[in-house]
């Protein structure tokens, strides 16, 4: 009965409203961290292969800044489109106006910020 009183008096109150971590769940593969404290990619230079992202869909709007890619089961992705960034349709590097609308397309990004800027994108006429 001591060690129960003992417990009381030491152990912090918890606060109800957050929800304890569910001890049969996995412990989350991500690292959270704030924003700058470890850069992803040297000022002008691509990153490393393993900090790129990718993501598929329908191109649903393309132009000079951005293009928009519908993802199933997700909303629009917006993504911002750079000089350099490199465009291949059917196996054959393009300029952004060759990509159809309606194509499928597989863009490999970076997050810079709340952005995602892309780095290639590959699409495939439907």
């Amino acid at each position: 009965m001591a060690l129960v009183w003992v417990l009381l008096l030491v152990a912090p109150p918890q606060d109800p409203s957050v929800p304890n971590p569910d001890p049969t769940e996995p412990e989350s593969i991500f690292e959270l961290s704030m924003p700058g404290e470890q850069p992803s990619e040297a000022l002008g230079e691509r990153p490393p292969e393993g900090m790129a992202l990718w993501a598929t869909g329908t191109v649903v709007a393309i132009d000079a800044e951005q293009v928009r890619l519908r993802r199933r089961g997700h909303i629009d992705a917006e993504m911002r489109l750079e000089a350099d960034t490199q465009f291949v349709l059917d196996g054959e590097s393009v300029t952004f106006d060759e990509i159809p609308v309606g194509s499928r397309a597989e863009v490999v990004f970076v997050l810079r910020g709340a952005e995602r800027v892309v780095l290639e994108l590959r699409a495939w006429r439907r």
